[in-house]
């Protein structure tokens, strides 16, 4: 085992050694599922704006410049009141996987992971950035929210993960709002997520640095890192990633992740096309193509039917 790999160890143990302190709850927000193309709203705001993608795709690339269509809605199921901090909506074969991986986090730390936010319409998007901007001025929202057509969450295959104390599960280092005991739980994520397809969307790398505005996801995406918001990637792209960030010892967001294995190297930033030649050497070495990684997508009924058995 190499130094990297026990340094890794060395740190999960420590955080799931630590003890679980609580933390104040949070107003959580009602989230309201829109029926299958349906909007709600009238969506007319400097947020809203129409992208061209239809996400049937796991490894779509959904930020700021790449934005999906204000009627895309895929089909969702509830999250069981045991998997949610409040009624909220995933596709099956994403929400079965998260199942999972809360019962493994429950078995391994005794603790207890749920969706706070998942599946999120064009319309609903468009009124947390409105609300954001108005509250925190628009150019701060731009640092924390996307905007309407821009989320991930509009996938319906990315959750906002909160812990056992209702709060936004926090990470390596402080985030206003969130719960320091809970970086445990990142770790044991960190770890672990990769198995049931799982990936940090926009992780608290470079955490050293302390301010989140010079971490390498802020100067990728121009998003701030969210430990909380983990993306259904499938499978095989999940086991690349977290090769990848083992080899490399960054922890790559997704918008960086889906352009270094999509994009041609001359398109990326020169800070990332070794990271490119890597991650194409590693989805070979394991067996797959980069097209192999999008096989993985959602058998609705069978996916549906094993969450209701639940």
């Amino acid at each position: 085992m190499g130094s990297g790999a026990l340094f890794r160890l060395a740190v999960l143990a420590a955080a799931i050694a630590a003890s679980v302190v609580a933390c104040a709850a949070p107003a959580v927000e009602d989230e309201v599922d829109e029926s299958e193309g349906a909007l709600t709203g009238t969506c007319e705001s400097v947020c809203a704006t129409d992208g061209e993608l239809e996400a049937t795709d796991l490894l779509v690339s959904v930020n700021r410049s790449s934005g999906l269509k204000r009627t895309f809605a895929p089909k969702r199921t509830r999250v069981p009141n045991a998997y949610a901090a409040q009624p909220t909506w995933l596709r099956p074969l994403a929400l079965g996987y998260f199942m999972q991986m809360a019962d493994a986090a429950k078995r391994d730390l005794r603790r207890t992971i749920k969706v706070g936010s998942g599946y999120r319409g064009f319309c609903r998007q468009c009124e947390l950035f409105d609300g954001y901007a108005k509250k925190e001025g628009e150019a701060k929202a731009d640092t924390f929210s996307a905007r309407a057509g821009h989320s991930e969450h509009q996938l319906g295959t990315t959750a906002d993960i909160f812990s056992e104390t209702d709060t936004f599960m926090g990470g390596p280092y402080d985030i206003p709002g969130t719960c320091e005991a809970d970086a445990g739980l990142y770790a044991w994520l960190d770890a672990h997520a990769y198995e049931f397809g799982y990936m940090n969307s926009y992780p608290p790398n470079d955490a050293e640095a302390g301010d989140r505005l010079v971490s390498r996801t802020y100067r990728y995406t121009k998003y701030v890192p969210e430990p909380w918001h983990w993306r259904f990637v499938g499978k095989r792209a999940a086991e690349v990633h977290h090769a990848l960030s083992l080899e490399t010892q960054v922890r790559f967001s997704t918008h960086e992740f889906i352009d270094l294995l999509t994009k041609p190297l001359e398109a990326l930033p020169e800070g990332s096309r070794e990271h490119a030649e890597r991650a194409r050497l590693i989805v070979t070495r394991l067996g797959y193509t980069v097209e192999s990684l999008e096989l993985e997508h959602d058998d609705d009924r069978a996916a549906a039917a094993r969450v209701a058995s639940r």
